[in-house]
């Protein structure tokens, strides 16, 4: 349910990322990702395969530095995560927007 996101401003799209094999995407590949490309913020899940979303996150960080990027996990965010802001899973819908909107603000390259 993305009513809290649309309500917030936010246009939502969501991408499962790859299987068990990372160079299934495109940006670990060094390719365009139209997801990647047209976000202007990304909420994103390193749950639960932290070391392959890991890469995904590094690939994404490197495609687009001025990307505001805020990590989902349970586990302390890895090396690839350095930077961005951090929530938990356990965090509500409107507690989401709140830091996502917080990222966007004060991201440093905006």
């Amino acid at each position: 349910d993305f009513d809290a996101y649309h309500r917030a401003g936010f246009d939502v799209t969501v991408c499962e990322g790859p299987g068990d094999d990372t160079t299934d995407c495109p940006v670990v590949r060094g390719e365009p990702c139209p997801l990647v490309t047209e976000a202007d913020v990304v909420l994103f899940d390193l749950d639960p395969a932290p070391p392959r979303r890991a890469e995904v996150l590094a690939a994404m960080r490197a495609d687009r530095p001025e990307l505001p990027i805020v990590v989902c996990s349970t586990a302390p965010a890895p090396a690839a995560a350095r930077g961005c802001p951090a929530i938990r899973p356990t965090t509500s819908v409107n507690g989401q927007v709140g830091a996502l909107r917080k990222a966007v603000l004060q991201w440093p390259s905006l």
